[in-house]
């Protein structure tokens, strides 16, 4: 879908990007795991960490940036590295 998108709205010079985070540390992933759950979680992850909110936020304000002017139809995977694995 965001390819497809990208393609359809390029004429009208709009970029359209997707960003996927794994499980992240919200108040909500805090009551719905343990602590015990989010430990062995984070030390499969080659970061050793969970995401935090600001990891991803980084990366939207990158695409929103003059600097991602060229990047058009991606997803960008916020996760430490657990895909790797």
């Amino acid at each position: 879908m965001t390819q497809v998108c990208a393609l359809e709205l390029s004429k009208y010079n709009i970029k359209v990007n997707t960003v996927s985070p794994s499980l992240t540390l919200t108040p909500l992933a805090k009551q719905s795991y343990t602590e015990e759950e989010i430990k062995e979680t984070a030390m499969k992850n080659p970061s050793k960490r969970l995401g935090e909110c600001e990891d991803t936020a980084n990366v939207v304000l990158f695409l929103l940036s003059k600097e991602a002017d060229y990047i058009n139809g991606e997803n960008i995977n916020v996760n430490g590295g657990i895909l790797l694995v």
